[in-house]
């Protein structure tokens, strides 16, 4: 019945294969403080991911924010999401380091309702609950996508609201305003995304707008256009995380469209090449609702959490913190200490 299964599989979809060998590592010794499908993770860029909001339960959502120390691999319970003691899934976090300093936004998302609150906090600051709003999404929504194009602009793409425009948050004075790109017509939500810094470009992978999409779309806030992009994903798609690392984009996991194929899928996507499955070994990625982000130095597509389907249909959450190895790493610099005389006086 499998071997059946996955020649239909093979016949309705035709994808490469890459040659390129990827082993899976699951954390022994650390795992997220609740199994969560759904958390958001934005990564500082050095050694800190941050992890908001999420389902840990059908209907019950974390009130919690953690951090997760790459070099040490291990997480703590940091402070609360926006309006404290109140839940918060399914919305958008981007983390932005600028002269003025190190914040995370947050965008939407719902709790008992959907909200269209625009939130800002100070990574360092001494209350990791103070949340400052600094803007409003135009309509309440959840799903959407959000970039930091590395200088002074945060961007907002789609969400369940049906807009299909794209917003821009100016980090400096809190002005946002929608640009000229449009998104398909109704809107898009649940879709992945990976900001391309090297060529300036945020490629959108799947998504829902009034079903399950194929479609690869890319982006470019330079000139405010969206193009469609001639590969597509082998199957619709929608609700995986993805990252751009070495030049490629990574698509994690996902739920297929009108498909009861599992959804154990890594994808690779290049521009030249096109869409290409990866062999990953000990893989489990039968996931959707994933938070992933990419860490150079150790040059790791780390993945947290997610949705796991089960035969038949029925669903559990996960609580692994989980990595893909792309290559060989560097090496953490250490910071260099000064070691004193005592018998020394100034």
């Amino acid at each position: 019945m499998l071997i059946a299964s996955l020649l239909f599989f093979a016949a309705q979809f035709l994808l490469t294969v890459a040659q390129d060998e990827y082993e899976l590592t699951i954390l022994d010794d650390t795992a997220l403080i609740h199994p969560t499908s759904f958390p958001l993770a934005v990564y500082d860029g050095d050694e800190t991911v941050y992890l908001l909001g999420g389902n840990i339960d059908p209907g019950v959502a974390l009130t919690d924010t953690y951090k997760f120390h790459l070099e040490i691999e291990s997480i703590v319970e940091w402070g609360k999401m926006p309006e404290p003691g109140a839940y918060r899934r399914h919305g958008a976090a981007v983390w932005t380091g600028v002269e003025s300093g190190e914040y995370i936004y947050y965008f939407g998302g719902e709790s008992d309702s959907q909200h269209n609150e625009i939130w800002r906090m100070d990574v360092h600051t001494e209350d990791p609950s103070a949340w400052e709003q600094v803007a409003m999404l135009q309509d309440p929504s959840t799903f959407m996508s959000a970039f930091w194009d590395g200088g002074d602009f945060v961007f907002v793409l789609g969400g369940t609201g049906g807009s299909s425009s794209i917003w821009k948050l100016t980090i400096s004075t809190g002005n946002f305003v929608f640009v000229n790109g449009v998104l398909p017509a109704g809107g898009l939500y649940g879709a992945g995304m990976a900001w391309n810094a090297e060529h300036g470009r945020a490629y959108i992978f799947g998504g829902i707008d009034t079903q399950h999409r194929r479609s690869i779309l890319a982006y470019d806030p330079a000139i405010d256009e969206v193009f469609n992009m001639e590969a597509t994903l082998p199957i619709p798609l929608a609700y995986s995380c993805a990252v751009w690392a070495n030049g490629s984009g990574y698509i994690i996991g996902g739920q297929p469209g009108n498909s009861q194929m599992p959804d154990v899928m890594v994808q690779r996507f290049t521009e030249e090449t096109g869409v290409e499955k990866l062999q990953v070994m000990n893989q489990i990625l039968n996931t959707r609702g994933s938070g992933c982000v990419y860490a150079e130095l150790e040059n790791r597509i780390y993945i947290f959490g997610g949705a796991l389907t089960h035969e038949g249909g029925t669903q559990s959450w996960m609580g692994e913190i989980m990595y893909i190895t792309l290559g060989p790493g560097s090496t953490r610099p250490t910071v260099p200490t000064t070691t004193v005389d005592p018998t020394t006086t100034t």
